[in-house]
């Protein structure tokens, strides 16, 4: 009878080992990326969003409620506190208008994206219009981080605006 000698484990470069983790690691963030990406077109190649009443996402059109422009802002300042990330930098109130500069920090590198929202209730209208302009500090693209932003800020006041018994 003849014997056959134990084959001896396959050993695997170093560098084989390395590239395939690299190849994981890579595949898992392009996966990553394509459910953050939703605008192919926009979010490598734009930092900055801003509302506009012919958007043609409904989301990002500026906001139009009769509450007091006093009282939105309130309601901004609320939200802001209850928000993780985010921060009331400033607020310049005039008779008229009412600015404010918020910025929000993303969670993992800690980028920080300016939002300055506006607050007006035009003379000829009787509803308080609150528009918005996010606009990250570095970087070319946002991977659509800043319509985000604003989606959040107005999606919010606008589920604040119907769940308030007026």
């Amino acid at each position: 009878m003849k014997q056959i000698p134990n084959p001896q484990p396959k050993r695997y470069s170093p560098f084989r080992v390395l590239a395939s983790r690299r190849r994981l690691i890579l595949g898992i963030a392009l996966v990553w990326m394509s459910m953050w990406v939703f605008d192919w077109s926009r979010d490598f190649t734009e930092n900055r969003a801003s509302t506009d009443p012919e958007s043609d996402t409904p989301d990002l059109r500026p906001l139009r409620t009769p509450e007091s422009v006093e009282k939105v802002a309130e309601k901004i300042e609320q939200w802001v506190t209850e928000q993780p990330n985010w921060e009331l930098q400033s607020v310049d109130a005039t008779a008229a208008i009412t600015k404010m500069h918020l910025t929000r920090r993303s969670r993992l590198f800690r980028f920080v994206d300016d939002v300055h929202v506006t607050i007006q209730r035009p003379n000829d209208r009787e509803r308080t219009e609150v528009s918005a302009v996010s606009q990250s500090r570095v970087g070319k693209g946002d991977l659509g981080q800043n319509p985000r932003n604003l989606k959040k800020l107005l999606g919010d006041l606008r589920a604040q605006r119907t769940q308030d018994p007026q």
